[in-house]
């Protein structure tokens, strides 16, 4: 070989090396097995984890400065991260965390992107990050949501939302109403169920003014997904997100209804966000008023049987703290669970998600939008007034369940029959009547959870009737456990 001739064969193996490594970190990044690119198809190949098809229950909270700029020496002055995820844990959640920036533009975290942050600014904590430790430390999975006008949002999925995800590694990421835009424009009448109405203002690709939409640019979308399911697997864990309407294709995240509640048994996996306030508020404020922990059992139990989950929505005072009615609350919804989890936890939805005399309407809201000057405050009235019961904002109608309204929840072997209510000295199931949905000789014992005996039982055509016990084991929703055979 002539000498001149090795640099240029070194010159060629180096090259070579280089091109091989590059296209090995995309294949990392990108190609190789379970990494995902910035398309819908090769998002469309994440799966929902597990543990959120088994975790029921979470808790995040709307906590930020009044207006941005004006921080003041009152906020986060009392903040705890171990009292709040202490509180969370004995409430039963098994997911939590805070709204990491909302519309004001305040990061509640160590952020070097902007000094309007909790750490730069009262109260001078790492909000999100103590938050995350702490929640993490007793088992919970954590979650960050992130609330903006959808410019901002754009500008912003590049930096902040991935300094969250890279400094904190959240299990669930949450994008509010401006991540797609398709929210805020259903609720002003021109875009429903997927289509846009005929003849109303194109809203979703425009700006009502005082009412921002249009949502994120497809592209910063799927890359900003792409990033944190790939990041995902860097860690080794699972996450998920979440999504509102119609922002993202079926498939690529979790959906969810906000502050609302569905008809019927669904056949997508599926979340809502929930206020803790009557009427739904947000925010504390002084005065206001909470749902009962009665209701907001109810509601969890329904969601449960649907396919669905809760995540509930406390805000704290702007000292961080929780009012005592909060925390009552939220300790009868633990004490419930501690004894009736198990009908919950790790369950799926059954054939049948129930039986009863309360009916919720199935109204379709695309009828409203299309005929009537419909928009958000209009929606509203609707709500209100009982003629839209289902989808979202539903939960300022509320719902009086009757004790012979059962929910069905299953798990192996066990089916769970939930009673809204005390059912007296004996009930009646007739959808697990022989002639239904439980067949001669299925069952083999019936039980309460937090009762230490087996229950009598009669199975007929007409239904299956139990004896209930002499004592009740909680307060309020009762978990009848039926073990087949």
């Amino acid at each position: 070989m002539v000498k001149k001739e090795r640099p240029l064969i070194l010159v060629a193996l180096v090259c070579c090396l280089a091109t091989a490594a590059f296209f090995g970190l995309c294949e990392r990044l990108y190609g190789a097995e379970g990494y995902y690119e910035p398309t819908w198809r090769s998002l469309k190949e994440h799966s929902i984890p597990q543990w959120l098809k088994d975790a029921k229950f979470g808790i995040y909270c709307h906590w930020n400065p009044a207006r941005r700029g004006e921080v003041s020496p009152e906020f986060g002055k009392n903040f705890d991260a171990e009292e709040w995820a202490k509180l969370f844990k004995r409430a039963g959640a098994q997911y939590a965390g805070p709204v990491a920036e909302h519309w004001g533009g305040f990061a509640m975290w160590d952020s070097k992107y902007t000094e309007n942050n909790s750490v730069d600014k009262y109260p001078h904590v790492d909000i999100v990050g103590e938050l995350s430790k702490a929640i993490k430390k007793r088992g919970m999975k954590f979650f960050v949501s992130f609330h903006r006008p959808e410019q901002k949002l754009a500008e912003e999925l590049g930096t902040n939302d991935r300094e969250v995800v890279e400094k904190y590694q959240p299990d669930l990421v949450w994008f509010d109403v401006s991540l797609g835009g398709t929210l805020d424009a259903r609720n002003w009448g021109r875009y429903v169920g997927g289509k846009n109405i005929h003849n109303k203002d194109n809203y979703l690709l425009a700006e009502k003014p005082g009412f921002p939409s249009g949502g994120v640019k497809e592209q910063y979308r799927k890359e900003f997904i792409a990033y944190y399911y790939n990041k995902a697997k860097e860690w080794g864990k699972e996450v998920e997100v979440l999504y509102k309407e119609y922002d993202l294709p079926p498939g690529v995240g979790m959906l969810d209804i906000e502050d609302g509640r569905m008809c019927k048994l669904s056949y997508v996996e599926w979340i809502n966000d929930m206020g803790i306030g009557e009427p739904t508020s947000w925010w504390y404020h002084k005065g206001m008023n909470y749902k009962s922990a009665n209701t907001l059992i109810d509601e969890l139990v329904d969601m449960v049987s649907k396919n669905g989950r809760l995540l509930l929505n406390v805000g704290p005072k702007q000292d961080g703290t929780f009012t005592e009615a909060a925390k009552e609350r939220l300790l009868e919804i633990g004490k419930w669970l501690d004894v009736n989890g198990e009908a919950i936890y790790g369950t799926t939805a059954w054939v049948i998600y129930g039986e009863g005399p309360t009916e919720l309407t199935d109204n379709d809201v695309y009828e409203y939008a299309r005929k009537s000057d419909f928009d958000f405050e209009r929606l509203n009235s609707l709500i209100e007034e009982g003629k839209i019961q289902t989808g979202h904002y539903t939960q300022d109608y509320k719902v009086n369940y009757k004790p012979e309204d059962i929910r069905f929840t299953v798990k192996g072997d066990c089916l769970y029959a939930i009673c809204l209510g005390w059912p007296g000295e004996e009930i009646t199931i007739e959808s697990l009547g022989s002639r239904a949905a439980l067949k001669p000789g299925e069952i083999k014992k019936v039980m309460m959870l937090g009762v230490d005996k087996q229950l009598k039982w009669d199975h007929r055509e007409e239904g299956l009737t139990i004896k209930t016990p002499r004592t009740k084991p909680c307060k309020y929703a009762y978990s009848f456990k039926i073990i087949r055979k």
